[in-house]
Order: C-alpha cells, then sequence, then structure tokens
C-alpha cells in the first residue's frame, strides 16, 4: 500500500501547526511560558528565541522546499526541550517532547530524510 502525496503534505502542515501553537505562547508573554523558563533559569531572552525559531521552523513546514530542513530543526528542539526537563527533574513533563519529537522522527523517515 503507498501513501499519497496529499497525505504526507497534510502531515508536515500539522507538524508545521503544532509548532507554531508550542512557540506562540513563549512569543506572547503566556503566563504558564514565562513562569517555566523563569523556573529553568533559562530567563525572557531565551524563551523569545525558542519560541521564534518553534513558530518559524513550523512556518517553514508550509514551504515545501524548505520542510525537510524545518522538520529536522523541529526534531532537535524536541531534544532540547527533552534535555530541558530532565535537567529540571520534571520527569513527567517529557511525555511531550518524547511523543511530538517521535512524530516528528516519524515524519523524518517517511520524507526519507533519515534512514534506520
Amino acid at each position: 500500500m503507498t501513501e499519497n502525496k496529499s497525505s504526507k503534505d497534510i502531515f508536515g502542515k500539522v507538524l508545521g501547526v503544532l509548532f507554531v501553537i508550542s512557540g506562540s505562547p513563549k512569543l506572547l508573554n503566556v503566563q504558564g511560558a514565562v513562569d517555566n523558563f523563569n523556573k529553568w533559569h533559562l530567563g525572557d531572552n531565551l524563551r523569545y528565541v525558542v519560541g521564534v525559531i518553534e513558530v518559524v521552523l513550523g512556518i517553514l513546514m508550509f514551504v515545501p522546499a524548505l520542510k525537510r530542513y524545518a522538520a529536522f530543526g523541529c526534531y532537535n528542539i524536541m531534544a532540547a526541550a527533552f534535555i530541558v526537563h530532565v535537567v529540571a527533574g520534571e520527569y513527567a513533563n517529557t511525555a511531550m517532547p518524547l511523543i511530538l519529537g517521535s512524530v516528528v522522527f516519524y515524519y523524518l523517515y517517511k520524507e526519507k530524510i533519515v534512514q534506520l
């Protein structure tokens, strides 16, 4: 059974929307995002940087020529988020970056960006 091109495009766009949604609270000063970055001693500047990176990568998932690179960046952001949660001792919060990172990895595999 082969996967049609439109379902891959939808999958990439859904990932893009998820990353825009993930980065937006960081840029919009949502109190939970502010509190988390302060608790992790990462501060406002890094919160904005991470938010911009997530939103930009999410938008780039809609650009066919760049979505492969954007997906690779999204995977790396999830790896960094996992590390932050582990270092902070927030083991229950590692589920989100593990799950989303796994979904991005699956996308990278399906797009033949990575091979096993």
